[in-house]
């Protein structure tokens, strides 16, 4: 092709994976060069419903397509203003800035006043705008970073006071979920016949069921003991507003910790057979059992509880402190990363794990990610070489000690010291010993605790924040188009002229036909950025005409798609 030629080869794309989080329908934000506005989203509801959407056209979409979105840049809200407070903003590097409100300063439009002409160079990373209603009242701050990606980022934003602890969002701090309820007889969980409600989440046991015994309560107590521990918020170094936000997250997800005898195949008839047990999982946030095992050793014992406590707490609890952090539904993001870097320095190994039959890869990916976090909180609590028969977890985990994490895996080292740690205590091994000896007992009794380092349902001020995504096709989530590529219809298909070595090219004109059913009509846009979902069989010729800065126009077409109807058996 001359250089001077038109190309069509550059991004011919179609998205792979969309995001998650907004709604189905939607506006995707594509602005041009020149300012102008954007278009629909493919996948709106008046599409999905369409005649031409049927099970076989439809077989390569998923639920995540219907958030595309543009790039979005971090971003956070507050609707309060309190003088002599302070804005606190830790960056995405751990630098902290903050700015004084004195006492004068007493209203939303004063603080947006102050913020914007702060020279602050993590202040001045967003543009704060106040929001009023219809009426002119004040309604609430937003403030947007500057530019999009780690720029704007930031590790923690809060309202605090003088001596750096932070002010309550009206109508809470009066409370706690620090609570260690009783052991009861309960029918709200079947074919769970007891309950114990500890510290955001609910403990459930197993009743005898065909002749396998009953959990015990001692059991069950030494299981909320084991919670209590963890969940500890005057243990050192805990943080204690992150901490309250995983057992609120616990407690908002309904969290429920399950507790059986010996294992599932211990039942006949089948757990899963049994009346009630498809509400009770449906209804509550759970992941795996623990189980009691009379002939385990002290130490398996100790080990089966804190595994599966750890897998109930980091996938339900950790994500609401750390949203970002510990995103454990996408293959991105913290903890992936430092997953990643555990299986491929040969720290991890997965070869023991496989993706089950209907299984979607972001599924295993989170089902790998809740084993390795167990691994490295175990590893970095030294309990591996204390609690597992010959100190080791090999070939599966090779770090059984914080030294040999940050040699091997210092990406995990780093996610526990700059965040597990901050929410989750280390069990002291005095009171896990004799708890799980033989004869031993739980020693829990039932708390209400208002702890001593304000770990209370404190709500931060910042009521709305979030990190910069991007929902755009990249490297990683785009499929590229040949020639003659066949695809399916419901297909969402991006071009572009980038690679175009034209000078002065411009006044873009790209034309799509159906060279099979003359019943379609031919599609004309002026953009720089051609989008369209290719709803009808057949195949499509695309056809760009360019227009240089000397006025001379060039033309360039090419049969690249074929939308055919693809059988599922």
């Amino acid at each position: 092709m001359p250089e001077d030629d038109i190309s069509l080869g550059r991004v011919n794309a179609i998205l792979n994976n969309f995001g998650i989080g907004t709604n189905a329908d939607f506006q995707i934000l594509n602005y041009q060069n020149d300012g102008k506005a954007s278009f629909s989203g493919p996948y709106r509801w008046n599409n999905l419903n369409k005649k031409s959407n049927t099970w076989n056209n439809a077989y390569h979409l998923w639920w995540d397509m219907t958030a595309t979105t543009g790039d979005t840049p971090a971003f956070f809200q507050f609707s309060e203003m309190q003088p002599n407070s302070y804005l606190k903003i830790v960056d995405a590097d751990g630098n902290v800035a903050q700015h004084y409100f004195d006492s004068s300063t007493d209203t939303l439009s004063e603080a947006v006043y102050q913020l914007n002409l702060s020279t602050n160079p993590i202040i001045n990373k967003y543009v704060y705008n106040l929001v009023l209603d219809a009426s002119y009242n004040q309604v609430f701050v937003q403030a947007v970073s500057r530019y999009y990606g780690k720029f704007g980022n930031y590790t923690s934003i809060d309202i605090v006071d003088v001596n750096g602890k932070r002010i309550c969002a009206a109508g809470t701090g009066t409370g706690t979920d620090y609570v260690g309820g009783p052991l009861q007889v309960t029918a709200a969980y079947p074919p769970f016949d007891r309950s114990l409600a500890i510290n955001g989440s609910t403990l459930v046991a197993l009743p005898t069921l065909s002749g396998t015994p009953a959990v015990s309560d001692n059991f069950i107590e030494k299981v909320a003991r084991v919670f209590e521990l963890i969940l500890e918020p005057d243990a050192t170094g805990i943080v204690y507003d992150k901490q309250a936000a995983v057992l609120q997250s616990l407690q908002a997800k309904k969290t429920i910790q399950r507790i059986g005898y010996v294992g599932m195949g211990s039942y006949t008839p089948s757990l899963e057979s049994l009346p009630g047990w498809d509400n009770t999982n449906d209804n509550n946030a759970n992941v795996d059992f623990v189980w009691e095992n009379p002939s385990s050793s002290s130490n398996g014992q100790i080990t089966e509880v804190i595994e599966h406590v750890l897998h109930t707490i980091t996938t339900f609890g950790l994500p609401g402190a750390y949203p970002n952090i510990f995103n454990q539904t996408s293959s991105y993001g913290p903890t992936f990363a430092a997953m990643s870097q555990a299986i491929n320095n040969g720290t991890f190994d997965t070869s023991g794990y496989s993706q089950q039959p209907g299984q979607s890869l972001d599924d295993f990916n989170a089902l790998l990610m809740r084993e390795y976090l167990f691994l490295l909180i175990y590893a970095e609590w030294n309990f591996i070489t204390t609690y597992v028969s010959g100190g080791s977890l090999a070939p599966e985990w090779t770090a059984t000690t914080p030294t040999l994490v940050a040699s091997q895996n210092p990406l995990g080292h780093a996610l526990y010291t700059d965040y597990i740690s901050k929410v989750l205590a280390k069990p002291s091994t005095g009171i896990l010993d004799s708890m799980f000896a033989v004869g031993g007992l739980s020693g829990y009794v039932p708390f209400e605790n208002t702890p001593i380092s304000g770990n209370v349902d404190c709500l931060s001020r910042i009521y709305k924040e979030g990190q910069s995504r991007s929902g755009n096709a990249t490297w990683n989530t785009a499929k590229f188009i040949n020639d003659g590529k066949v695809l399916p219809p419901m297909t969402w298909a991006m071009f572009v002229y980038d690679k175009c070595r034209i000078v002065g090219k411009e006044q873009p004109r790209w034309t799509i036909s159906n060279t099979t059913d003359s019943s379609v009509a031919d599609i004309y846009f002026n953009s720089k950025y051609l989008t369209y979902l290719f709803k009808n069989p057949g195949r499509y010729v695309i056809t760009l005409e360019l227009t240089d800065n000397n006025g001379n126009k060039y033309k360039k077409d090419r049969n690249i798609l074929n939308i055919k109807e693809v059988a599922i058996s």
